[in-house]
């Protein structure tokens, strides 16, 4: 295959972005800098004056990256801020029981039902292990097996919708919003059902030591049945929010809204919510959606930096000529991925490495050699394989930012200790992983459902 001098150019932008991410420059402004300069370099300035205007306006005039995603983080933050990580997991506590095992299995459903609120798979992490991580090494969980529960549950985060991965995974792809939220649901419940599943396997040989350490603040057997109705508000906003955007009430962007409303409203009437935390919870909003506006807006031009150098296509074309098995290409991909998110940020990998990926994935699907799911099957079940195994990259040694985020929240704990209890949850993602794979209709069940 006949190889353009712009294909090199290309890897050479690439290249360029990950030296400056390497030097701790943002990734948004590294991806901006590089696709303007080779923008530049293979046009002229006007071209990429042209497109600065064209892509800003594009980007930032639709609803979904205008307020969708400043509403999703700011019920995040708010959620954070206001106390409803305590409610769910005193709730889930009491409504899953006081044995050891159990208090595993409560720290994972409390993260992904927190995940699921906040969005954020770090944010999770050290919000659930703060209430967590005592009480499972109070029921005798070995160090770095509670740090590991607390880590594997943080990735929950980004798949459970709603989720900010997700949204930003649409726009670059173009997918529709509430396809993706729908077809996220029963892979992240499938997560949290093999985390507990591994969690079962795995503390076993704790038995019924201290099967009643993890009542804490009196807990007494009737509180403990009246605390299980503190689940009913959480799992009531997200309920709210989800069911009215796959039944049709209302948009994505007004369910954002009515969360921002719900969550704020919970946080002031439990007195949780001081107008100090209010505005450090404003502030923490303007910061990351700034902070993923600007991802977007550098992933838009990079990307059409590449199209100028025809990187997909040339890639597209190697796979053709060398009749590659398409599921060896999904397979390399994946496991580039888990490496890749073991360095950089979930949402810098999704505008980074998918604008490269999808095209060769969408070319195997329209040829059918992913069944009879099509192009549009095909975005939202590669979206979601990308998330998952993106995520999986934060808790895999030896950069795994959950594992480190929550030994030093635990202070004492070797991080070779974190990584020797998160390694079975790393082989229950594998595993999860492969069904995803092999079964495609655990994705796209329900977002066909709700299309009939």
């Amino acid at each position: 295959m006949h190889l353009d001098p712009l294909f090199f150019g290309g890897l050479l932008g690439i290249g360029t972005v990950l030296v400056l991410i390497a030097l701790r420059l943002p990734v948004g402004v590294a991806l901006f800098l590089t696709g303007s300069a080779g923008i530049a370099i293979i046009t002229n300035t006007h071209v990429l004056l042209a497109q600065l205007q064209d892509v800003g306006y594009g980007l930032f005039s639709n609803y979904t990256s205008l307020s969708v995603i400043p509403f999703f983080v700011l019920m995040g933050q708010l959620a954070v801020h206001g106390g409803l990580s305590h409610e769910l997991f005193v709730g889930t506590r009491a409504l899953l029981g006081q044995r050891p095992i159990s208090i595993g299995h409560t720290t994972i459903a409390a993260s992904g039902m927190f995940g699921a609120i906040c969005g954020s798979s770090l944010a999770t992490s050290a919000t659930i292990g703060r209430i967590a991580l005592p009480l499972l090494r109070g029921c005798g969980y070995p160090d770095g097996k509670a740090a590991g529960i607390v880590a594997a549950g943080g990735c929950l985060g980004i798949l459970i919708p709603p989720s900010i991965g997700l949204i930003v995974y649409g726009i670059v792809v173009e997918a529709n919003i509430v396809a993706l939220f729908a077809a996220a649901l029963i892979p992240g419940v499938l997560a949290m059902v093999f985390f507990m599943i591994t969690i079962s396997i795995t503390a076993r040989n704790l038995g019924t030591q201290n099967q009643h350490a993890g009542s804490r603040d009196g807990d007494g057997e009737d509180e403990g049945k009246a605390s299980a109705w503190r689940l009913v508000i959480p799992v009531g906003i997200f309920a709210v929010v989800l069911v009215g955007i796959f039944v049709g009430w209302y948009s994505p962007n007004n369910a954002a809204a009515i969360g921002v409303f719900l969550v704020l409203s919970y946080g002031l009437i439990r007195r949780q919510l001081t107008w100090a935390s209010l505005c450090t919870a404003l502030l923490e909003t303007a910061t990351l959606s700034a902070m993923i506006g600007m991802i977007l807006l550098g992933a838009t031009l990079f990307s059409a930096f590449l199209a100028h150098t025809g990187l997909a296509d040339h890639v597209v074309q190697w796979v053709q000529e060398g009749e590659f098995s398409p599921y060896t290409v999904l397979l390399v991909m994946m496991l580039g991925l888990i490496i890749a998110g073991c360095f950089i940020e979930s949402l810098s990998m999704i505008v980074l490495v998918v604008p490269i990926c999808w095209p060769i994935i969408a070319d195997f699907a329209v040829a059918g050699y992913f069944g009879n799911i099509g192009i549009d099957g095909a975005r939202l079940w590669f979206g979601i394989l990308a998330l998952v195994v993106i995520e999986l990259g934060l808790i895999t040694p030896p950069i795994g930012l959950n594992v480190f985020l929550v030994q030093k929240l635990a202070g004492n704990i070797p991080v070779g200790a974190c990584f020797r209890g998160v390694m079975p949850f790393v082989a229950s993602e594998l595993i999860r992983v492969g069904f995803l794979i092999a079964f495609p209709a655990l994705t796209l069940y329900i977002p066909t459902l709700l299309n009939q």
